[in-house]
């Protein structure tokens, strides 16, 4: 995020409810990550929850790729082939 600073942070721009929800989401979740982490939990079960936040950060900001993502599994490790 090169170029951005804390004032740029100062006035969020969420500007619904759903919004509000989901950022509240994305904190729960990366809560548990720390959380999984400190427990020694494998990389796996922590991606869940980091993918989950990532997914939801995405919906905040308009750009739900969800088929650009299946994609990309699919490129990187073959599922299916």
């Amino acid at each position: 995020m090169a170029g951005l600073t804390k004032e740029d942070f100062k006035n969020p721009a969420l500007t619904n409810a759903r919004q509000v929800g989901l950022i509240k989401q994305v904190k729960e979740l990366l809560v548990k990550a720390k959380e999984d982490a400190h427990n020694d939990l494998t990389v796996d079960l922590i991606s869940v929850s980091l993918l989950a936040a990532y997914h939801d950060i995405l919906e905040i900001i308009g750009e739900n790729n969800d088929v650009d993502i299946s994609r990309e599994i699919f490129a990187r490790f073959c599922v299916g082939k």
